[in-house]
């Protein structure tokens, strides 16, 4: 598999979950979940789709108002959300990808 095909695996088929289970009651779940946010994202792997970005978003600033411990993650994870959006709008498209098809045929 591709690393991206990797990078897509992980974020549709674990993330909304883990989401889901911070939402809940157990600190240990939710300060782990915030930190397995931040490092996913300080690899890359939270750029791909903007709905997802959205739910990560809306549950990182929920925790806003747990534990300093839970808060520091989200916000953590929010700033390398905002830091990587902004990466991903200041860099254009890499002309590779589109002249890769085109002397393919």
């Amino acid at each position: 598999l591709s690393s991206s095909a990797v990078r897509s695996i992980i974020t549709s088929e674990t993330l909304k979950p883990i989401l889901s289970h911070m939402q809940g009651m157990n600190m240990m779940i939710k300060d782990t979940g915030a930190w397995l946010l931040t490092r996913l994202m300080q690899h890359g792997f939270l750029l791909l789709d903007p709905m997802l970005q959205d739910l990560i978003l809306q549950q990182t600033l929920r925790l806003l108002d747990d534990s300093p411990k839970i808060a520091a993650h989200a916000l953590n994870a929010v700033y390398l959300l905002a830091y990587s959006v902004e990466q991903t709008l200041a860099s254009p498209p890499s002309p590779s990808s589109s002249s890769s098809s085109s002397s393919s045929s």
